[in-house]
C-alpha cells in the first residue's frame, strides 16, 4: 500500500507535459516576466520556450546577463514566435540607484554610464542575430528614497532624464516603472498611502501596482482602483499589475546572518486562478465596482521558474495561465 501512495503522490507531483504546455493558449494581454535564471536561457529548455509563447516575453537583467545569454534569449523569443504566430517582445530590466540623489550630481552621471555599459551586452547580442524583437524596459527603482521635499522634485527631474535617456538607448516601445501606485500601509488616515517615490513625470507611461497580497485578493482589488484613481488624477491613461510569481506568497524568514524570502504555494489553486480571471478576463474587467480595476500590462516577479517558488508540479502556474486564456 505504501509503494501504491508513493507512485500516486509521483504522478500527482509530475510536471506538465509539452502536450500540456501547448494546449495552453496566449494570455490576452502582454505579460513581462522578470529574468530568468541564468541556466535557463537554453535554446533546448522546452518549458522556457513555451512559457514565453504563452506570455508573449522574455526578459533578460541587463545588469547580470552575459551576450551568450542574450543570445540565447533571441533564440528562445523567435522559436516561441513561430509557434504563437505573434510577436515576443525582449524586456530588458535595469535597476537604477538605490538612494536619492540630483538629476546632475556624479552619481546620477555613474548610473547612467552603468546602464549604457549593460545595456551594451545586450545590443551586442542583438546585432549578431537576424531577429530583432520589440524591447520593453523594466525599471526597478524602488529602494529609491523621495519622501521629502526636495527629494520629490529631484525624482520627477531624474525619472524623466532615466526615462528618455533608455528611450534613446534601447530604443524602448514602452517603459514599465515597478513602485508607482498605492500600497497598503500603514499610513493615516485610512492605513493606505501613496508609495514614497511615487511622483508624475514626463513620460510616465502607466501606474504600477502590487497585486502581492496572497490570500487577500480584497486588498489586491482595492490597490487596483486606487492605482487607476492615481492614475486619472495625473491624466495617466494605463495601469501594470506587478504580480507576485502566480500562485504563491511572500513568506520572510530570519536567520542570525541575513533574511531571506521563501515563496510557499498552497495545495488548493482556485485562489490562483481568480486572480488571473481579474487581471485578464474581460467579462472581470469591465467590473470594476466588483473584480480588480482591469490592467494594461501585467509584470511577473520573479520568474516563474525561479527556484524560491514552491510549485515543483508547476499546479499553481498552469492554474494562472489557464484562467487567464479563459
Amino acid at each position: 500500500m505504501a509503494m501504491i501512495w508513493a507512485i500516486m503522490l509521483a504522478v500527482l507531483a509530475a510536471p506538465p507535459t509539452t502536450e500540456e504546455w501547448k494546449a495552453i493558449k496566449p494570455l490576452p494581454k502582454l505579460t513581462i516576466p522578470w529574468g530568468a535564471p541564468k541556466e535557463r536561457y537554453r535554446v533546448d529548455d522546452a518549458e522556457m520556450i513555451q512559457l514565453t509563447r504563452i506570455l508573449g516575453a522574455v526578459t533578460v537583467d541587463a545588469g547580470y546577463t552575459t551576450k551568450d545569454q542574450a543570445l540565447a534569449a533571441l533564440t528562445i523569443a523567435k522559436l516561441a514566435e513561430t509557434e504563437r504566430g505573434s510577436p515576443i517582445k525582449l524586456g530588458v530590466l535595469f535597476r537604477p540607484w538605490d538612494a536619492a540623489v540630483a538629476p546632475d550630481s556624479p552619481e546620477a552621471s555613474a548610473e547612467f554610464y552603468a546602464t549604457y555599459r549593460n545595456w551594451r551586452k545586450v545590443q551586442a547580442a542583438l546585432d549578431a542575430s537576424t531577429y530583432r524583437p520589440g524591447v520593453v524596459c523594466l525599471v526597478d527603482s524602488e529602494t529609491f528614497d523621495a519622501r521629502n521635499e526636495p527629494n520629490r522634485s529631484q525624482v520627477a527631474d531624474l525619472y524623466s532624464a532615466y526615462d528618455a535617456f533608455i528611450r534613446a538607448v534601447c530604443k524602448c516601445e514602452r517603459v514599465e516603472w515597478y513602485g508607482w501606485g498605492p500600497w497598503p500601509g500603514p499610513c493615516e488616515p485610512d492605513s493606505w498611502c501613496t508609495q514614497k517615490w511615487a511622483v508624475p513625470f514626463d513620460g510616465l507611461q502607466s501606474i504600477g501596482w502590487e497585486a502581492y497580497l496572497r490570500g487577500e485578493i480584497i486588498g489586491m482589488r482595492e490597490a487596483s482602483r486606487r492605482a487607476r484613481a492615481l492614475a486619472d488624477s495625473v491624466g495617466i491613461a494605463e495601469t501594470a499589475a506587478w504580480v507576485l510569481a502566480p500562485g504563491a506568497g511572500q513568506v520572510f524568514t530570519f536567520d542570525t546572518t541575513y533574511q531571506h524570502i521563501v515563496w510557499e504555494a498552497e495545495p488548493f489553486t482556485f485562489y490562483t486562478a481568480e486572480v488571473a480571471r481579474e487581471l485578464y478576463g474581460k467579462w472581470h474587467c469591465g467590473k470594476p465596482g466588483r473584480f480588480m480595476a482591469c490592467p494594461s500590462t501585467v509584470a511577473v516577479y520573479p520568474h516563474p521558474f525561479d527556484p524560491r517558488i514552491a510549485d515543483p508540479d508547476r499546479r499553481h502556474l498552469m492554474a494562472f495561465l489557464k484562467a487567464g486564456t479563459e
